[in-house]
């Protein structure tokens, strides 16, 4: 993850001061802070995604901090634990915006997490650093939403079109009967 958050670091630093520069007595900043919310499953099945996406964003604010933060103010990571588990997730994110007022939603982890934060982006809420290959995503956030990942529709796509290159002509998909596994078969 902390590979990842540097590739995109520069993105992250431009994102957060657009976001800083026209928060004038905006949630989730404060003369000192800008504070984002992060809804990942650390406990459960899941759970090693969202603590590894966890440790390394902080590692990365961490080194952005040191470093004088975004135009002067640290970056704070609050985040709750949902269990890969939609429903706690849509709780976490309501407690987020609606009570701790963060300035936007970092680095949720899954879909089940995804799907409920979609929701969030409709009360315009950024949310970036996305780490799912929910096609919803990519529909519901509109401007709001800046992914990490590619969808599962393009990821699955690149890996036939290489694939091709290499002779196969042939494929077959198996994927699992939930949100998880939706994806568009016409792309086969």
């Amino acid at each position: 993850m902390l590979t990842i958050l540097k590739r995109c670091a520069p993105c992250l630093a431009v994102a957060l001061g657009f976001i800083c520069a026209s928060a004038f007595a905006q949630e989730g900043v404060t003369k000192f802070k800008l504070l984002l919310g992060q809804t990942a499953p650390l406990t459960g099945p899941a759970a090693e995604l969202g603590l590894e996406t966890r440790i390394g964003a902080q590692l990365y604010f961490e080194q952005v901090n040191a470093s004088g933060g975004v135009f002067g103010r640290d970056i704070e990571l609050q985040t709750l634990d949902d269990q890969n588990d939609p429903a706690k997730a849509d709780a976490n994110i309501k407690q987020l915006v609606e009570t701790d007022q963060v300035l936007a939603l970092f680095g949720s982890v899954g879909t089940p997490s995804s799907q409920a934060i979609a929701s969030a982006a409709k009360r315009n809420v950024p949310l970036f650093a996305t780490l799912s290959g929910d096609q919803g995503l990519r529909t519901a956030g509109g401007r709001n939403i800046f992914n990490l990942r590619a969808s599962t529709n393009d990821e699955i796509k690149k890996l036939i079109e290489t694939l091709t290159t290499i002779g196969q002509k042939r494929f077959a998909v198996f994927h699992e009967e939930s949100d998880f596994g939706a994806f568009d078969p016409t792309i086969v």
